[in-house]
């Protein structure tokens, strides 16, 4: 089954992205999952938010 999960970087600050964002994909492969794309949507870096396309 394929899925999309959104890990919100809203406030999180510069220097923590990064592992917020491995840390993430992480628990995602971790599972089973397997990451298909990867989209960043938002204007700026701290408003934005990674949409993980996977299959599950």
């Amino acid at each position: 089954m394929k899925k999309v999960k959104v890990i919100d970087l809203f406030g999180v600050k510069y220097d923590q992205m990064e592992t917020k964002v491995n840390n993430e994909l992480e628990d995602i492969q971790g599972s089973g999952g397997n990451i298909l794309d990867l989209k960043l949507i938002g204007d700026k870096l701290s408003q934005c938010s990674v949409f993980v396309y996977y299959e599950d």
